[in-house]
């Protein structure tokens, strides 16, 4: 089994971090890791227990396989529209939730949602229904 390359996972956590454009700070709260331990893991300092690689993976959407550098990461994700990656950001808070909060939130999306869809079928519908010309 390989040895842990301190200096190797720091470049990884940096890399992976600002690809993601997080700051220390926003990876520290959406990872619950303390952002000074942040630092000492990026400064290479510090190991990070095998639970803050965990922690650390979940926040920034890879496995702890690609953390460790152990398997290739997936290609890019293509530049987002501004606006969507403003939405994008907003939808990272989420992981902060409780479980009960994303949960409702996870309803509340679904809900809206299908709300939408029915809006838009009704709309549909009596666009069809006063363009069709009646039969006498």
């Amino acid at each position: 089994m390989a040895s842990f390359n301190k200096n190797q996972f720091a470049e990884r956590l940096i890399q992976l971090r600002k690809e993601r454009r997080m700051s220390q700070v926003e990876l520290s709260r959406a990872s619950g890791i303390p952002q000074g331990n942040i630092s000492s893991y990026e400064n290479a300092l510090v190991e990070p227990s095998a639970s803050s690689i965990a922690r650390l993976a979940q926040a920034l959407f890879v496995s702890a396989d690609v953390l460790l550098d152990l398997k290739p990461m997936k290609p890019p994700t293509p530049e987002l529209e501004p606006g969507t990656r403003v939405l994008w950001k907003r939808f990272k808070r989420i992981n902060q939730l409780s479980q009960r909060d994303q949960r409702a939130f996870l309803r509340l999306l679904h809900s809206f949602a299908r709300t939408r869809a029915l809006l838009k079928a009704r709309s549909q519908n009596m666009s069809t229904a006063s363009s069709t010309p009646t039969v006498i």
